[in-house]
């Protein structure tokens, strides 16, 4: 399914192949997902597996760098808000990482596809 935003580019509304059947399963077995969980995801600007986190019961915080990530995000995700709440963050700002900081300690915290951009 392709989507439009305008000023953001055509989106495949899924995760790779790659992402899907090597990452995500052994993200998830790491992870032990359990209902009420609360999950920080980290550089999680297209919202996949914030969506993943969410459809196993897991509540997400999910941030990125990058404003029109998190605007894409937020769009695709829609359906999700009440699980997921998405933030343009930057990850080397104290000050805007104590923005995101929730009433209650994260149960665990998740990176998993932002190895390509360093």
């Amino acid at each position: 399914m392709k989507i439009q935003i305008t000023g953001i580019r055509e989106w495949v509304d899924e995760s790779n192949d790659f992402h899907r059947l090597v990452v995500r399963p052994v993200t998830e077995e790491i992870l032990d997902i359990s209902e009420g969980n609360l999950i920080l995801g980290i550089a999680y600007g297209t919202g996949n597996f914030s969506k993943r986190l969410a459809e196993k019961g897991a509540w997400v915080i999910a941030f990125d760098y990058c404003n029109v990530m998190i605007t894409h995000a937020k769009y695709r995700r829609a359906q999700f808000l009440d699980k997921i709440s998405f933030y343009t963050c930057d990850a080397t700002d104290e000050a805007e990482l104590l923005s995101i900081k929730q009433e209650r300690a994260f149960d665990k915290a998740v990176s998993n596809g932002n190895h390509g951009h360093f």
